[in-house]
């Protein structure tokens, strides 16, 4: 999950230029995973086009009983429907919770009442730097297409596109044990797609990570080697 407006970061997968490469390795491994114990080499993930499938009535909507089930149920706001139901066997091992928590945001209320728009997404594709030069989330106006797709700035600053998926699902997609629910990785693989798409829109842009004469926290560097160690959230 993304961290909180008040903590500045960087992080080495997040509030930096490697948010868009760190969780495409975080994929990749997972996807990796799947296909190993499976033993079904054409194994996919796919991702959550959350701008358009934001209803049950739409077809990609992942939160169906066929799925990934749906939202919180009472004061505890458990998952009890699917096959990540508690009563199914689903049983979490990280955090603070052993069952699956969603609280779905409403129109009523809420710092991120709605899934992100479309206009977002088009607006941030239209971005033309990868990060901005201090590399700094919070100074307002940093635009860059990194910024805006992890949701520090844009329309609805702090919580715009990955960070408003994030916020919007809620329960245990809020903290950093986030993965703990299936709809992560379907989130980031829209973000993957995305980063792909704007690669595809700008390849006269010269550098996708910062120079290392930027005073950034290993990881962020632009000399950052496939060898070298994978830093947690």
């Amino acid at each position: 999950a993304g961290h909180s407006s008040s903590d500045p970061g960087p992080h080495p997968g997040h509030k930096g230029p490697m948010f868009f490469p760190w969780h495409r390795e975080f994929l990749r491994r997972f996807e990796n995973d799947l296909r190993s114990v499976s033993g079904d080499p054409s194994i996919c993930l796919p991702y959550w086009d959350f701008s358009h499938d934001q209803a049950p009535a739409d077809p990609g909507y992942p939160f169906i009983d066929d799925f990934l089930g749906g939202n919180g149920v009472g004061a505890s706001h458990v998952v009890q429907t699917g096959v990540f139901a508690q009563a199914n066997g689903w049983t979490l091992n990280l955090g603070s919770s052993t069952a699956l928590l969603r609280q779905f945001a409403t129109a009523e209320g809420g710092i991120a009442p709605t899934l992100p728009a479309h206009t977002s997404i088009t607006a941030a594709l239209a971005e033309t730097t990868y990060d901005s030069p201090d590399f700094n989330w919070s100074v307002p106006g940093s635009n860059s297409f990194r910024n805006l797709i992890e949701g520090w700035e844009g329309p609805e600053p702090n919580v715009n596109i990955h960070n408003r998926v994030h916020v919007w699902v809620g329960g245990s997609m809020l903290p950093s044990t986030s993965p703990n629910d299936p709809v992560f990785f379907l989130n980031h693989a829209k973000e993957d797609e995305l980063w792909a798409v704007w690669i595809q829109k700008h390849p006269g842009v010269s550098h996708y990570l910062p120079l290392d004469s930027f005073s950034l926290p290993a990881g962020h560097t632009h000399l950052k080697r496939l060898s070298d160690h994978m830093e947690g959230l």
